[in-house]
């Protein structure tokens, strides 16, 4: 699925993936908090679903250690999405 952007001064369109801002500031992290937020739910919340440590999580959250597909896997299940949609 390809999300498309206009801008109102511009009739041009901008691929979102491919705009300075998400290559810069979206990350496997931030989309995680982002889908658990989505879900209303706190670290502790995910950590109890997925079996992975809330201290882990806040890590994964931050960039202080590297989403895997192993933990993506878990935290997509426990959130019902899809693991892919966790890395940009």
């Amino acid at each position: 699925m390809e999300i498309l952007s206009t801008d109102e001064d511009d009739d041009s369109v901008v691929k979102v993936q491919e705009s300075c801002y998400w290559r810069t500031a979206v990350t496997p992290g931030s989309l995680l908090m982002g889908f658990r937020l989505k879900h209303d739910l706190t670290q502790n919340d995910l950590a109890e679903r997925s079996g992975i440590a809330q201290v882990m999580i806040s890590e994964y959250e931050t960039g202080k250690r590297k989403l895997t597909m192993k933990a993506a896997s878990k935290f997509a299940k426990a959130l019902g999405e899809a693991p892919e949609k966790f890395f940009p």
